[in-house]
């Protein structure tokens, strides 16, 4: 006799192939940013720029100060071209 826990594990085990297979590629043709949120020249500024060549080499760091150091969340995204304000 087939269990609610048989089932759900029969039907995980044939959905498994269909998941691994809807992955998408890694988009190598840009590099990976590294947002620092401290000021160039400081100490892990300097540490991340040590450590990026040995990582990988599509890493780039981004110094991301914000005030008083504080802050390096990730810009506000653009909007899309022709979307500015408009005059009536």
């Amino acid at each position: 006799m087939l269990t609610r826990r048989a089932l759900a594990v029969g039907a995980a085990l044939l959905a498994t192939p269909r998941l691994l297979r809807a992955q998408t590629a890694w988009p190598t043709e840009r590099p990976i940013e590294a947002i620092v949120p401290f000021p160039p020249g400081g100490g892990v500024d300097v540490m991340t720029r040590l450590l990026l060549p040995v990582v990988a080499q599509h890493l780039a760091a981004n110094g991301a100060p914000g005030a008083g150091g504080g802050g390096g969340g990730p810009p506000p995204p653009r909007p899309p071209p022709g979307a500015g304000a408009r005059r009536e």
